[in-house]
């Protein structure tokens, strides 16, 4: 199975995509535990028995990634989406870890 998948900082928080064609949202299982993200797939789609490709782009199987996080993210605001094949994850960071703007006053 392919994995394309990557892994963004941006100032409120992480974001992760991950390619994962053939597999639906029945098929994936996503864990936060201990500060390690998982991501488990095993797609619904199988080949017929004697099938062999002339050509494949992926190949089908069962798709693991983990990704250690840091402890800045914020656990109960993870959200997941899937659209045409693309899981996209959005880790928040918790409040004191983003960036903020120091306003200077005068003196």
């Amino acid at each position: 199975m392919p994995g394309d998948e990557y892994l963004v900082e941006q100032p409120e928080e992480y974001m992760v995509t991950a390619d994962l064609p053939g597999v639906g949202e029945a098929d994936l299982q996503i864990h936060l535990d201990k500060g390690v993200l998982t991501i488990d797939a095993q797609p619904s789609v199988r080949p017929a028995d004697g099938w062999q490709p002339i050509h494949a782009e992926y190949r089908i199987g069962a798709y693991h990634r983990e990704f250690a996080m840091s402890e800045a993210i914020d656990a109960k605001a993870i959200s997941a989406s899937m659209r045409d094949g693309v899981l996209e994850i959005h880790l928040p960071k918790a409040k004191p870890h983003q960036p903020r703007r120091i306003t200077i006053s005068r003196g």
